[in-house]
């Protein structure tokens, strides 16, 4: 009520504005046309969009995990880095039945993937495409040992979740945004649109998995709880010991 109330304040002034300076000539209003015009153009080619994950986002979701979870000076070869970024993305994505990316004109900015459980896969490809790059690790500098920390990192998030996996139906799987697009309002909107999506699908509770090389605050600011809480060695082969924490939210 409060804004049309302002609205109705607000055009008198407008039209005493007309009236003072005058109406614009038909040149100056085409003028002006032209000038919103590009205003809007430009806005548009600069307007984050939000749509579905796709196949031909495999190497892009690659390149957002790499550039955040593996540190350039952990890995003597760029193709061990890709590669161990590259599978991690595949872990999620075979068993992912939703997906939403953040773009820039045509830029991956961030990603949420998920899971509810009966639920179909969002890219059935991607099991074979994880299982092939499970058993190419031997053709990767490096590859054997990135596997096996992977595998290993995998098996202690298991044994983790193993109880709240049997009563929470659905999982927030991955969540990335780009440092360039922190703090512009894409995390909030690619999570608000994942809940939105969990509660089309009668799923009234969620759960993920978080470290603390991760900004788990962010979780506890928007109410999830924490419920488990383990220890385990970071993936990324950097030798350090994490905490690692289990949190269940509401989709309400």
């Amino acid at each position: 009520m409060a804004s049309v109330r302002d609205n109705a304040q607000r055009q008198p002034a407008h039209s005493h504005a007309l009236e003072t300076f005058g109406a614009l000539e038909p040149h100056e209003t085409h003028r002006a046309h032209e000038a919103r015009e590009q205003r809007e153009l430009h806005d548009a080619r600069h307007q984050v969009m939000f749509r579905p994950v796709t196949e031909r986002d495999a190497d892009a979701l690659a390149d957002l995990d790499m550039y955040t979870w593996f540190p350039k000076e952990l890995f003597p070869y760029a193709q061990t880095r890709h590669y161990a970024a590259r599978l991690d993305v595949l872990h999620f994505l075979k068993s992912s039945t939703y997906g939403e990316v953040a773009t820039l004109n045509g830029t991956v900015l961030g990603v949420v993937l998920g899971a509810v459980e009966g639920k179909r896969p969002l890219l059935p490809a991607a099991a074979e495409w994880y299982r092939q790059a499970h058993v190419n690790a031997p053709m990767v500098p490096g590859g054997i040992a990135v596997r096996h920390n992977l595998d290993k990192e995998i098996r202690t998030d298991l044994a983790l979740e193993a109880g709240v996996r049997q009563e929470v139906p659905a999982e927030l799987q991955l969540f990335i945004v780009s440092a360039a697009a922190r703090g512009k309002g894409v995390g909030g909107r690619l999570y608000s649109r994942f809940l939105a999506h969990l509660r089309d699908c009668g799923a009234q509770r969620y759960f993920l998995y978080t470290d603390s090389d991760c900004d788990y605050g962010f979780y506890d600011a928007h109410g999830l709880t924490c419920v488990a809480q383990g220890t385990g060695d970071d993936y990324t082969g950097s030798g350090k010991t994490l905490d690692k924490f289990i949190y269940v939210g509401s989709s309400k």
